[in-house]
């Protein structure tokens, strides 16, 4: 049988430090990646990652601009497709995989018919503590219940609604079929938004455990309840949210959100972080205002 073509792909913005670390990962991988396709997504840091890239063997596509990490990692994807790509490993900067990760990725995958995959996803500070362990989309709120199920890590496959995008190993079949992702939010949950698609259309998606990646934490944004990081996850969930109303889901989904945008307000107001408080309601404004793409999805 041919082994698959599997090309991975990741989105530097700045912290090249953790970019060159992320790569070190992949180059010690047991089950050989193809190619490695870095996007470099508008850095403004000094030195570049293009200038202390190690590796002359991967490929690298400077976007000249920020466009996000949808946009961004659309690029190499995009990329990886034309160059082949059976499967597409999209994964953060900011992790580090063991060495069997990707052969276990790919082998759990392919035995379980998973179109969409993830491994299990710890703290790169406590290796032994589970970040994610992926979740399932409850449709009348349009989250997932319990989106990383960290207290009950699966220690089989599992299927899943919802896997973060922190990592995600898509099939060419998936991604043909739903899409890539949608590039209108800038940052945070164009994981869940190609997640209800998947759902949608019934993709077979799941966790593989066997697979293990250590995840540094909401690096890109600064650090969580950083300003920047509280704007951008409350615009893009307001965003989500108009999307995911449907007649039958609007009362309870937009209930929820008005409970959380309440409680979400005291933490901020009870840990003393005035600027964060105000990215997080100047993004509440600007996400409702955002209208919405009638095809927002680029394939």
């Amino acid at each position: 049988m041919k082994a698959p073509v599997v090309i991975a792909v990741t989105v530097n913005w700045n912290r090249s430090g953790d970019t060159i670390a992320c790569l070190q990962s992949l180059k010690k991988q047991t089950l050989v990646l193809n190619q490695i396709i870095v996007v470099e997504n508008g850095s403004d840091e000094e030195p570049s990652f293009i200038s202390q890239n190690p590796y002359n063997d991967i490929e690298v596509i400077d976007t000249g601009a920020n466009l996000g990490f949808g946009a961004g990692a659309n690029v190499g994807i995009r990329r990886a497709l034309e160059l082949g790509a059976d499967y597409v490993l999209v994964i953060n900067n900011d992790t580090v995989a063991d060495a069997h990760f990707l052969k276990a990725l790919i082998e759990g995958s392919q035995k379980a018919g998973f179109e969409i995959s993830a491994p299990l996803i710890y703290y790169y500070a406590e290796p032994d503590e589970v970040w994610s362990a992926g979740g399932d989309i409850c449709k009348l709120i349009g989250l997932p219940l319990d989106a990383h199920h960290r207290k009950n890590p699966p220690a089989e496959l599992v299927k899943r609604t919802f896997l973060t995008g922190c990592c995600l190993l898509f099939s060419r079949h998936a991604l043909k079929s739903l899409g890539l992702f949608d590039e209108a939010y800038f940052m945070y949950y164009e994981d869940l938004d190609l997640m209800a698609r998947a759902l949608e259309a019934k993709t077979c998606v799941g966790v593989v455990p066997s697979a293990k990646l250590l995840h540094k934490e909401a690096q890109s944004s600064g650090g969580y309840l950083n300003p920047n990081e509280r704007y951008w996850s409350a615009r893009s969930l307001m965003r989500y949210s108009k999307r995911a109303t449907r007649w039958w889901n609007a009362v309870p989904l937009w209930a929820h959100r008005l409970i959380s945008i309440g409680l979400w307000t005291f933490r901020l107001l009870l840990k003393r972080k005035p600027e964060a408080l105000k990215a997080y309601w100047q993004g509440i404004r600007d996400g409702l205002r955002t209208k919405q793409a009638d095809q927002p999805v680029s394939k």
